[in-house]
Protein backbone atom coordinates (compact mmCIF):
# COMPACT_ATOMS: atom_id res chain seq x y z
CA UNK A 1 0.00 0.00 0.00
CA UNK A 2 1.15 3.70 -0.92
CA UNK A 3 1.26 6.34 1.56
CA UNK A 4 0.63 9.95 0.96
CA UNK A 5 3.41 12.22 1.89
CA UNK A 6 1.61 15.28 1.88
CA UNK A 7 2.91 18.28 3.51
CA UNK A 8 0.28 20.85 4.13
CA UNK A 9 1.32 24.84 4.39
CA UNK A 10 -0.99 27.11 5.97
CA UNK A 11 -0.86 30.82 6.50
CA UNK A 12 -0.65 32.31 10.12
CA UNK A 13 -4.06 34.89 10.48
CA UNK A 14 -1.93 36.54 13.19
CA UNK A 15 1.68 37.28 11.10
CA UNK A 16 1.28 36.05 7.90
CA UNK A 17 4.31 33.55 7.60
CA UNK A 18 3.39 29.95 6.12
CA UNK A 19 3.97 27.46 8.47
CA UNK A 20 3.31 23.25 8.31
CA UNK A 21 3.25 22.61 12.09
CA UNK A 22 0.72 21.19 14.13
CA UNK A 23 -1.67 24.70 14.88
CA UNK A 24 -1.96 26.86 18.04
CA UNK A 25 -5.52 27.76 18.90
CA UNK A 26 -5.52 31.22 19.82
CA UNK A 27 -6.03 32.51 23.01
CA UNK A 28 -7.91 35.74 21.61
CA UNK A 29 -11.20 34.01 21.04
CA UNK A 30 -10.37 30.33 21.35
CA UNK A 31 -10.40 28.93 17.54
CA UNK A 32 -8.95 30.27 15.23
CA UNK A 33 -5.88 28.55 14.49
CA UNK A 34 -2.42 30.18 14.17
CA UNK A 35 1.23 29.31 13.90
CA UNK A 36 2.62 27.54 17.32
CA UNK A 37 5.30 30.84 17.38
CA UNK A 38 2.52 33.04 17.53
CA UNK A 39 0.76 30.26 20.10
CA UNK A 40 3.55 31.34 21.94
CA UNK A 41 4.01 34.79 21.84
CA UNK A 42 0.40 35.01 23.50
CA UNK A 43 1.65 32.43 26.24
CA UNK A 44 3.60 34.16 27.23
CA UNK A 45 1.94 37.53 26.77
CA UNK A 46 0.74 36.71 30.29
CA UNK A 47 3.63 36.99 32.14
CA UNK A 48 4.77 40.16 30.75
CA UNK A 49 5.76 43.23 32.81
Amino acid sequence: MKENNITRIKICPQCGKPYHDVPAISRMDNETLICPDCGTREALEKYRC
